[in-house]
C-alpha cells in the first residue's frame, strides 16, 4: 500500500479507496483535492471534479 500511496502523496486510507476505484473500474467520488489530483494522474474518472466546476 505504501508503494501506491507515497508517489501520490496520499494516506494509506485514501490510497486504498483510489486503488479500489481502479480495481473495480468505477469512478471515484471525493471532495479531497489531493485524491482528485491523484485520480486524474492515474486516469480515474471522478464523480465530482473541482476542475470541471462540479464541486
Amino acid at each position: 500500500m505504501a508503494n501506491f500511496a507515497r508517489p501520490h502523496q496520499l494516506t494509506s486510507y485514501d490510497a486504498l479507496y483510489l486503488e479500489l476505484a481502479i480495481g473495480v473500474g468505477k469512478p471515484l467520488c471525493t471532495l479531497d483535492h489531493g485524491m482528485q489530483d491523484a485520480a486524474r494522474r492515474l486516469g480515474v474518472e471522478l464523480v465530482i471534479d473541482r476542475d470541471r466546476g462540479d464541486g
